[in-house]
């Protein structure tokens, strides 16, 4: 929205951005995009989130019955709790990566298939899971919790509650280097006001 831009060219970029998300066919793109325009955007009054929440029930009820591999991403992260502990049961013993490079244990299928949170509760237990939150906690109260990139990491962590992939190298990363680069701007800039 701070670019200097046209109406019409502003809108003929969102269609195109719009487009393309909905054109990858990617579940966890579409979440995304709803979490960051609808659930974490500001300017959207609750009653409409609340309606937009709501109205995406229907949604994912028809996702479910009319594809079979969502409801493993569910599931995937429902399993989780019936062997959740405080400390967790060691790397490489749940989730789908287990089960390829783990012979050991893959032999042992847990149920966690298809849910990053699923496998780092099941692998780091609870302590483990708010020590990963905690780093993105700090990033994201540093950067301030109303910032574009903060909405877009908050919207990365709960999309990985339903997708193992949203923190693979290839779905994080430039995320993490506009984060790092805005990250390193606020710094300076404190150091720089003799704040830091």
């Amino acid at each position: 929205k701070y670019l200097n831009l046209s109406k019409e060219t502003r809108y003929f970029f969102l269609i195109v951005i719009f487009s393309a998300i909905i054109l990858t066919v990617s579940k966890g793109a579409i979440l995304q995009l709803f979490f960051v325009v609808i659930v974490l955007n500001p300017d959207i009054r609750n009653v409409f989130k609340i309606f937009g929440i709501l109205l995406a029930f229907p949604l994912i009820t028809f996702l479910i019955s009319a594809h079979p591999g969502f409801m493993v991403h569910i599931n995937g992260f429902i399993s989780v709790f019936h062997s959740l502990n405080l400390f967790g049961h060691g790397l490489s013993t749940y989730g789908n990566y287990s089960l390829m490079f783990n012979p050991e244990f893959g032999l042992k299928d847990t149920g966690v298939r298809d849910s990053f949170w699923g496998s780092l509760l099941g692998q780091l237990g609870l302590v483990g899971f708010i020590a990963w939150l905690y780093p993105f906690y700090k990033i994201i109260k540093t950067i301030n919790v109303n910032h574009y990139l903060s909405k877009l990491l908050i919207a990365q962590i709960l999309v990985a509650a339903l997708s193992e992939n949203t923190f693979n190298l290839l779905s994080v990363t430039f995320l993490m280097i506009l984060i790092g680069a805005y990250y390193s701007v606020v710094l300076n800039k404190a150091t720089v006001q003799g704040i830091r």
